[in-house]
Order: C-alpha cells, then sequence, then structure tokens
C-alpha cells in the first residue's frame, strides 16, 4: 500500500501524486491519499493568508485512489512531519541527507522536509507492506521512468466550457505561448521566506524575446493569479492576450498545457503545463534557479528546459 501525504497547491498535489503512482507502478499496490495533514496545518497557522488548498486530483483521469478518513490521516500524517523537520537542518549535507533517505526509504518511510528545494535523492526497494510519502517531490527524476502513463492520467477530464474550447482550439491553431506570472500567495510566503524568488520583469521580457527569435508570430497568452496586477503595471514588447476568465486552478492549467511554447516561473504549476504539453518541439523558458538558498540545485529543472536568470533587470 503506498500512503500519500497530499499537502499545498495543485501543483505540488500533481508532484506528491506523481511519485506515489511510480511506486503504486513499481509494486504492484493500491494508492491511499490522506488529505488533512499536520505539516497543512502548520501551513495555515504559519501563513493565514494563504488561501486554504483543497483536494483537487477528482478533476484528473487518475487511478483509483483511496481517500483517507482525515482524522485517521491527520494523526498518521504527525510522525512523518516531526521526522521531516528534525532533519531539515541536514538538507544542506547533500551526501548525509540522500544516505538518511536510503535508510528510510529501506523502511518504507520515504520523509522529507522539503524536497522542492533540496534536491532529488534515489529510493532503495522495501519489502514493507506500507509506504508513506511525506514531501512534495518536485523532480521529474522521482517518476520519468512511468512518465508516459502519468502524462495521460494528468489530464483534466472535467467538461469544457465553450468559452475555454474556444481558447484552446484558437491556442491550437497558432503558435501559442503561455507566460505565467506567479504572485499572490508567493507575495505573501516571502514576507516569512527571503529564500523564495520571485522572477523579475526583465526575466519575462527575455523569455519573451528568445521564444520571438525561434518561433514565427508567437501569441503570447498571459496566465496569472493576480492578473489585474500584471495589467497594469507590465509593459510588454510584444501584443498579448490575457487569461481573465475567472477559471478554476485545473482549467487553467488545462489551457496552459494546451499551449506549445511557455516561459514559467518557479512556479510547480507551470512547471507541471509545460511537463503535459504534448507538442515535441515546445521551448520552456524557465528559471536557472528555484530558491536563493539553492541556487545550485538542479533537479527541478528538465531537459527541455532554456534556463534564464531569474533576476534578469
Amino acid at each position: 500500500m503506498i500512503k500519500v501525504d497530499l499537502m499545498a497547491g495543485l501543483g505540488n498535489q500533481l508532484f506528491e501524486y506523481a511519485y506515489a503512482r511510480a511506486l503504486s507502478l513499481e509494486y504492484n499496490e493500491p494508492i491511499v491519499i490522506n488529505t488533512e495533514t499536520a505539516l497543512t496545518l502548520l501551513s495555515r497557522l504559519r501563513f493565514p493568508n494563504v488561501a486554504k488548498r483543497n483536494y483537487q486530483l477528482h478533476y484528473f483521469d487518475i487511478t483509483p485512489c483511496v481517500i483517507q478518513n482525515p482524522i485517521i490521516g491527520f494523526f498518521e500524517s504527525i510522525h512523518p512531519a516531526i521526522h521531516a523537520c528534525l532533519h531539515m537542518s541536514k538538507q544542506k549535507n547533500e551526501k548525509e541527507m540522500s544516505s538518511l533517505f536510503l535508510k528510510m526509504t529501506a523502511k518504507g518511510k520515504h520523509y522529507f522536509a522539503d524536497t522542492a528545494i533540496s534536491g532529488y535523492f534515489p529510493h532503495c526497494h522495501t519489502d514493507k507492506k506500507i509506504k508513506h510519502l511525506h514531501g512534495v517531490w518536485a523532480s521529474e527524476k522521482y517518476f520519468n521512468h512511468y512518465g508516459e502513463t502519468i502524462r495521460k492520467e494528468l489530464r483534466v477530464i472535467t467538461p469544457l466550457s465553450e468559452q475555454n474550447r474556444l481558447i484552446i482550439e484558437e491556442m491550437q491553431n497558432c503558435n501559442s505561448a503561455a507566460v505565467h506570472f506567479r504572485r499572490g500567495d508567493y507575495l505573501s510566503v516571502k514576507q516569512n521566506n527571503l529564500d523564495l524568488n520571485i522572477c523579475t520583469e526583465g526575466y519575462y521580457k527575455r523569455g519573451m524575446r528568445y521564444i520571438a527569435e525561434h518561433v514565427a508570430n508567437p501569441v503570447f497568452y498571459i496566465f496569472s493569479d493576480d492578473i489585474d496586477w500584471i495589467k497594469t503595471n507590465v509593459k510588454f514588447e510584444y501584443s498579448v492576450k490575457y487569461i481573465d476568465y475567472g477559471n478554476p486552478a485545473h482549467e487553467e492549467l488545462r489551457l496552459m498545457y494546451n499551449c506549445k511554447h511557455f516561459v514559467i516561473p518557479n512556479s510547480t504549476f507551470s512547471w507541471w503545463a509545460s511537463y503535459l504539453s504534448d507538442n515535441p518541439k515546445k521551448i520552456v523558458i524557465a528559471p536557472s534557479y528555484w530558491n536563493r538558498r539553492y541556487k545550485n540545485k538542479r533537479d527541478m529543472c528538465r531537459d527541455d528546459m532554456v534556463l534564464l536568470n531569474p533576476d534578469d533587470v
């Protein structure tokens, strides 16, 4: 049995599911999801201005999963949350952290404090009946050996609105490029985490310029969780189309992955949009680092990405 503690927003939930799915295929075992966790409660207390993130995987064509009773799931998540926090300081020592992860996964305990920034660590085979996942697992290295299956399953299956159907048709008939600005919760969290990077306007302009130099007549579609601020404050060198339809997150993701090219920030949400795109010639502009404390970590990056400095002016 693969038990996964689901945490944070849609992009992170997709990473958490993807690793769980890879393990379920490797061991031929079912997935059980904890939707309420101790770390989620801690995040709500620490960042009260950040909106509560609900379970969102039911919008996708995923393998059937068992949803754990939230009370049981919460108490099951306390031990791995404590363990992850106790070992957070060791993440700067990659050799020590890798050794710890191998020892833990042998016991069926896939625990990490913050895999989104600390990088990829290989696990080892285990015969334990329960494998408990507690972390974000934000690298395709955790699941790329089952990438074809996971790409197929992580497609949105809810019916399209007529408005979204028309815009997808438009995107598929031009050299569409999704440009994603992440602000919203990043601004709230950044007050408590100075290592969090918010990509500059210069980064976006350079990324859009790169696409315009390599693609004929690109059409730039602007996505953001703060679209009104973008309209008022960002001056673009090219004509753009703002996606301001008030879509829920899964619909925004579907629109984005139907684009042919991408300029993404340090966001797991737009990472998935670019990953799920089926354009074999896609250009993906991404930040050269995702967190100031871990500038040398490259596990969030993929071979199909063009990396630019997120601090460009």
